[in-house]
């Protein structure tokens, strides 16, 4: 079992944009507010950071509050927890649903770092095996990728000067094994997820 909110991150405050800026900065703070303690084997600490509405170019873009969507187990409605003075909940905490039948389509999104490891180390995938990527990450996670969109988004900031390069992946998927899918949905998939990627949320289509 795991619950959602979302937070916005004060742009008036150095902390806010800081944490903009500095992605594990902000892990560490979800982590105060969420603490290790409460995952467990299936469900954990997962954060997507929105994507700002202007370009870095545009005037007054740094002012533009930063939407945070938040899932984690430590959520749930019986256990206090305070926000940080920098961040603003938009509405309570909500269980996340996560019993989707097997067959349901569902409209997703996600953000992933498409990497391939070996001996050499990391490497990020061109852009023509991103689909491919997404393809295999799905199919660890129960379910068939039906459609998708992706794009490239500015690169998440990592640890000291490195990014990683992020892709923003969405459509349709079909739900196959259903237990699978639900523990992707509480522990996300791929990559990175201490800096903000692998958080999959779905909705039904209508």
């Amino acid at each position: 079992m795991t619950y959602q909110t979302t937070v916005v991150l004060n742009p008036e405050t150095r902390r806010g944009r800081r944490e903009v800026r500095e992605r594990y900065e902000l892990h560490r703070t979800l982590r105060s507010v969420c603490p290790p303690d409460t995952d467990t084997d299936e469900a954990r600490l997962l954060y997507r950071v929105g994507l700002q509405g202007k370009p870095k170019q545009a005037p007054g873009w740094e002012h533009i509050p930063t939407p945070v969507v938040v899932r984690s187990p430590s959520l749930h409605p019986g256990r206090e927890f305070t926000w940080p003075r920098h961040m603003v909940p938009l509405h309570e905490p909500r269980r996340a649903r996560l019993d989707w039948w097997e067959g349901g389509v569902l409209r997703f999104e996600v953000l992933l770092y498409p990497v391939r490891r070996n001996s050499d180390g990391e490497h990020v995938l061109p852009r023509w095996a991103w689909r491919g990527y997404l393809a295999r990450q799905m199919g660890k996670a129960g379910a068939a990728v039906l459609e998708a969109d992706c794009e490239q988004v500015p690169d998440t900031p990592a640890k000291g000067a490195a990014t990683l390069t992020t892709v923003r992946f969405c459509g349709l998927l079909a739900v196959g094994e259903r237990e699978t899918f639900r523990r992707a949905l509480c522990g996300g998939i791929g990559r990175g997820k201490a800096w903000g990627l692998g958080l999959l949320t779905v909705q039904e289509c209508k």
